[in-house]
């Protein structure tokens, strides 16, 4: 396994929530039911990477673009009936 980068740049969650345009406390209700990035805990604080950060928002848009996609195939088979 290779080291860490130990140089890596954390993020705080309320700069997090700030990124994505969620509040805090949608940020954390999230954190508790397993949604959204992976996170690092230091003490009592919260700490994201920014990798991880991008690799969720990759995510979100892949699932995006699927919904998008599942949607327009429900409107093309409509249009038969």
């Amino acid at each position: 396994m290779p080291p860490e980068n130990t140089n890596e740049h954390l993020i705080t969650e309320k700069e997090f929530a700030g990124m994505i345009k969620r509040s805090l406390t949608t940020i954390r209700r999230d954190r508790r039911q397993g949604r959204g990035p992976v996170f690092i805990r230091i003490g009592r604080h919260i700490r994201y990477r920014i990798a991880d950060v991008k690799e969720y928002m990759a995510a979100l848009a892949r699932m995006s673009a699927i919904l998008a996609g599942v949607r327009l195939l429900v409107m093309n088979v409509d249009e038969f009936f």
